[in-house]
């Protein structure tokens, strides 16, 4: 409830957008046993309406529930393919290339863009930071998504969960201020780390 203060809730319902669905599909999905069939369904929804939600499935790659990770992938790719059924022109003109070209939304350097390109364009006050940005992501998705998978193989699906949202916020190309909201459920994990931390000093 406290949450609702908080800027990614408030913008996500301002704007009518769907974010705090797609936390809910990722997180549902999550907290299903890993023998369920259905484990993977509402990730690969959730990424065929936003792509980032897809680092789930890596996530469950990596967490070595690779049934799980295929039937998210599987969704996944049920989702471009009934696209490509209903609007094939304008599937084929976004799968062709435009899907990773950020420049189409909006400038990166716009302040609502709380990604590390939007971060870097702003800081050295130009969109051409693509060599700088790529490493950089890289690393940060390589780490973000290590630490994710060690969280949630020694079962600490919370921490996992808000490593793997946190690093997919930080590394995708645009990251509106609304698309955080799948970050609010690590201030809680946070706080109570935090407070556990207190209890047992």
């Amino acid at each position: 409830a406290a949450a609702i203060w908080l800027d990614p809730a408030t913008a996500t319902l301002g704007y009518g957008q769907v974010d705090i669905v797609l936390a809910l599909a990722v997180l549902y999905d999550l907290a299903l046993p890993d023998t369920s069939r259905w484990k993977g369904v509402a990730i690969g929804l959730a990424a065929g309406i936003k792509l980032t939600p897809a680092l789930f499935a890596v996530y469950l790659l990596l967490t070595r529930r690779y049934r799980a990770a295929a039937t998210a992938a599987a969704t996944f790719a049920g989702t471009v393919a009934a696209g490509f059924a209903v609007l094939p022109a304008s599937s084929g003109w976004y799968w062709a290339g435009e899907f990773a070209s950020p420049g189409r939304i909006s400038p990166v350097d716009d302040p609502a863009n709380q990604s590390l390109l939007g971060v870097l364009s702003r800081t050295l006050h130009t969109a051409d930071v693509l060599p700088l940005w790529l490493p950089l992501a890289a690393a940060v998705a390589a780490t973000g998504l290590a630490l994710a998978a060690a969280a949630g193989r020694r079962g600490d699906e919370a921490a996992g969960f808000s490593l793997c949202a946190v690093t997919g916020l930080l590394v995708s190309p645009i990251s509106w201020t609304h698309h955080w909201v799948i970050a609010i459920p690590a201030l809680l994990v946070a706080g109570t780390a935090v407070s556990s931390a207190r209890r047992a000093g």
